[in-house]
């Protein structure tokens, strides 16, 4: 699975998407912040954990050590608050 991160007037958003779409077709006209790879795993607890690696190289950008926190807080909501966490 590949991903990128969109810079947005509130935070960072990470899109993910198929292997067989290039980074460049997603993130067009949209300000790209970083993108990779992502490999997703399921805990014992039910939480999914991300793990994002690599670079993109349609658009020139590298995955971030904080790709990994950000996709994963998205992908696992607190249901508490009604909404998602912030980056």
């Amino acid at each position: 699975m590949k991903y990128i991160v969109l810079k947005a007037r509130w935070g960072e958003i990470p899109v993910l998407f198929p292997d067989n779409m290039m980074h460049a077709e997603v993130g067009v006209n949209h300000d790209i912040i970083s993108g990779g790879f992502v490999w997703l795993k399921t805990t014992k607890e039910g939480r999914i954990e991300a793990t994002a690696y690599g670079e993109s190289a349609s658009v020139g950008v590298s995955s971030r050590t904080k790709d990994s926190d950000l996709i994963t807080a998205f992908l696992n909501p607190n249901p508490m608050s009604g909404a998602l966490p912030s980056p």
